[in-house]
Order: C-alpha cells, then structure tokens, then sequence
C-alpha cells in the first residue's frame, strides 16, 4: 500500500516537472529564435511545446483517472487488510488455545478460544475447541450448549455428536449414548471411531451379536486386518463365556470358553479358567492337555500356579518331571526355566535349581534374585546374611514383567479385556522393561 502511495506521488512529481520545462520552452524564447533546424525539418519550439503538453495533459487525466479509481476502492482493500491481520491473529489464538488445552490450562484455553471468537465470528474452529474446553474443565452444560450448536451444523455435525457422545459416557447415561451413536453412524457409516464406540458399549452391555456385527463391519471397512478381526471375535468369545459362568451355566462356560481358544490359542486366561474347569469336573487329562497346547503358544509365568494346582497331590519331584513334561516344547523360555527352579528348589533338586537360576541371571530381576535367595534358604539355612543380600536385590531389582495398559499407561495386576482403571477394550499387554544386564555372582 505504501509503496503504491509513493510511486503515484513521484509520477505527479514527474508530471509537474515537465509541465514546468514545457511552460519554460514555450515563453522563454521570447523574441528571439523559434525555430529549430533538425535535418532537412524545421521545428517550431512553441508548436513543439503545445504538442508536449497536450500529451502530458493526456497522460496526466489518464493516471488522474486512475488515481481516483484506486481512491474509491482504498476503503475496501483497507477493510481486507485488517480482516486478514484479524484472521491471523486469530489463528495465533486458536492455536494457542490448542496448545493450552493439550498443556492442561483449561483456562488459558478458554480464553484464547473466546478471543479467537471475538475476532473471526465466521470461523467453527473456535466453538470446536472452547466447547472441548468446557468439556475438560467439567463445565457439562455449557459444554453441552456448544456441543448442541455443533451438531445442527451442517458441515460440524459429526464433531458434536462426537462431544456429546462423551459427556454422555462421562455421566453414564448409556441409553442416549447407544441413540447418539447410532446417529453418529448414520452421518459417518465408515467412521473407525463410532464403530470400536459402538464395539465397546455392547460387549459392556452384554450385547454379544451385535458386537460380532460391529467386528465384522470393521473388518469389511478395512479397519481390522483378519488377524485383528479373528482375535476381537475371541475376546467376544471369552465375555460370553465369563457371563456364562457369572450366570451358573457351566456347559455354556465351557463351550464358549473352547471357542475363544479355537479363533485365539494364546488367550492365556481362557486357558487357565478352562483348565480349572475342567480340573475341577475331574477330567485331568483335558485339563493338562489344554495347559500343554496354551503354554506351548504363549509361555507365561501365570501357568506356575495351575500346575501346582493340578500336580498338587504329587510328590515335589513328581510335580518337577510333570511339568518338565507339559512344557517340554519351550523348555528355553525364560518363563519355563522360572517355573522349573521353583519346582526344582521345592524338590529339593539343588543341581537342576542352580542351572536354571543361572541362565535366568543374564537378565536379572527381582524375580531372579528371589529366586536366589530361596535357594539359599533352603540349601544352605544358615547363611542369613547371604539370604538378606539377595531380598534386599529383590526389593531393588527390575520387575520381570509387567501388565501394562497401552491406553491410560498404568500397571495392572493381571490381563483383562476392559482396563481397570480407563476400561479401554484389549489394551493390556505383557511388557518386559529394559534392564542393565550384569549378573551377580553364581551360585557355587
């Protein structure tokens, strides 16, 4: 804008000055020569000059003219200009206010959020985030208020419906959660999110087939690979059968519990409760059999307590060979060489304990260095010293492993389909922490 101001203003300039030159050549001669003699042509001055300035007066009303024309659409670019500097100062808020919100400030969110408003009233974004704001800072109605005005938008419907969706599962208000997503679904019939919301609320209300339908709709989507597909139909599966057994029906418990197994063999709590089952029915044979093909998928140190329920009534060097036996198809797993120096210490097989321990102390834990000193206890009761080194490693040690929720990043203590602590669906996964890998001193 400047720049323009300046260049018409020296072009004005120019024009002056060769109006003045032309005005000079023209009185200036005075009664002298008039004439100017240029080749074979003789130029009169005064004629020359009247043409010179006829032209400058031409030129002159042209930009005249065009001066005038960018003076009556000054007030309109001056308009687009400071809309485009308050269009970006009110990004700069609207950005701030996503980053305070993800920061936690619910406050300084709110009020970026508010004068992004103020200063862009066309533009949705700044509803989206102060809605979500009020949401975070458990302000549910007026949350709701912008949420509402969101879902009778046209082009911002699905993010309202989303918002509310949420305040709804906050309040436990399950039937208006299920009609909004089915709503949500109607307006976005691809959208991975409302179909794992729509998975999640009818496997929480028991609503098995229609958590298949929704498992099968995210597989035909493209949203589960058939891997993913075949491991959500297990754990649909495996709640049938947990409700199965809540209701007393033992026969639904199992065949439920046999199909979770059949689509996933490494579902190691199906296979525990199943073994149980069937110990408890008196058909040990099925019950070692389903430990044997469960372990042989997925070793993991929970399978310890199962077979000292199932070898209980065996001497403890009977119990030993048992399950050398059972998991003889993954006796170098670091879970199966734990399980076999329990058994081996209580069998009082001090050989097979030490070898066991020691290949185990390549990565040591607290589980190791417990391992350590309850052969100490038991081979050696007298050395209370070396027993107290060896609990007080165990205290300090790394874990040998830990439940983890991959949603909410907490510890659990076991597996669960739905997470304790923020009920996200299939979450929970065994995890090995880093740990230095220096051993202590073997045992002689």
């Amino acid at each position: 804008m400047k720049r323009a101001w300046l260049s018409l203003l020296f072009f004005i300039l120019k024009l002056v000055l060769v109006g003045i030159l032309v005005v000079a050549a023209y009185y200036l001669p005075g009664d002298g020569e008039t004439q100017l003699r240029f080749v074979d042509y003789i130029i009169d001055i005064k004629t020359g000059a009247l043409a010179a300035s006829a032209v400058a007066a031409i030129v002159l009303t042209f930009y005249v003219f065009k001066f005038l024309a960018w003076v009556k659409h000054l007030p309109a670019k001056l308009k687009q200009q400071l809309q485009e500097r308050r269009l970006r100062r009110a990004k700069e808020c609207l950005l701030e206010s996503y980053s305070a919100m993800s920061s936690g400030e619910l406050d300084v969110a709110l009020d970026m959020a508010r004068k992004s408003k103020g200063l862009d009233k066309a533009n949705a974004f700044h509803e989206i985030f102060e809605a979500q704001a009020l949401f975070m800072a458990g302000e549910f109605e007026q949350a709701e208020l912008k949420f509402e005005k969101l879902r009778h938008g046209r082009k911002t419907k699905f993010l309202g419906l989303r918002g509310l969706i949420s305040m709804r599962k906050k309040q436990n208000r399950t039937e208006e959660t299920r009609l909004l997503l089915i709503e949500a679904l109607k307006d976005r019939p691809h959208s991975v999110w409302v179909l794992k919301e729509l998975l999640d609320y009818n496997l929480k209300h028991l609503e098995f087939d229609k958590a298949n339908t929704v498992v099968e709709q995210l597989r035909i989507t493209g949203h589960l690979d058939k891997q993913q597909s075949v491991r959500y139909q297990a754990l649909v599966a495996w709640l049938r059968a947990v409700q199965a057994k809540r209701l007393g029906d033992q026969s639904g418990f199992e065949t439920h519990a046999s199909q979770s197994l059949k689509l996933d063999p490494k579902l190691t709590a199906a296979t525990l409760e199943l073994a149980q089952y069937y110990y408890h029915q008196g058909q040990t044979s099925k019950c070692i059999k389903i430990l044997e093909r469960g372990y042989e998928n997925l070793p993991h140190l929970d399978y310890l307590g199962a077979f000292q329920t199932v070898f209980g009534q065996e001497v403890a060097l009977d119990q030993y060979r048992h399950v050398e036996n059972v998991i003889g198809k993954k006796l170098d797993h670091r879970a199966s060489h734990a399980i076999l120096a329990t058994l081996a210490i209580a069998a009082k097989l001090w050989g097979q304990a030490r070898l066991h321990i020691n290949i185990l102390n390549e990565r040591p834990t607290q589980l190791v260095y417990a391992l350590f000193a309850d052969l100490e206890r038991a081979e050696h009761p007298n050395h209370s010293q070396a027993i107290a080194d060896y609990l007080k490693l165990a205290v300090q040690g790394a874990a040998e492993g830990e439940w983890m929720c991959h949603n909410c990043h907490t510890m659990q203590l076991s597996w669960n389909v739905f997470c304790p602590s923020c009920q996200a669906f299939d979450q929970i996964t065994w995890e090995i922490p880093a740990i230095p890998t220096h051993s202590v001193a073997l045992i002689k």
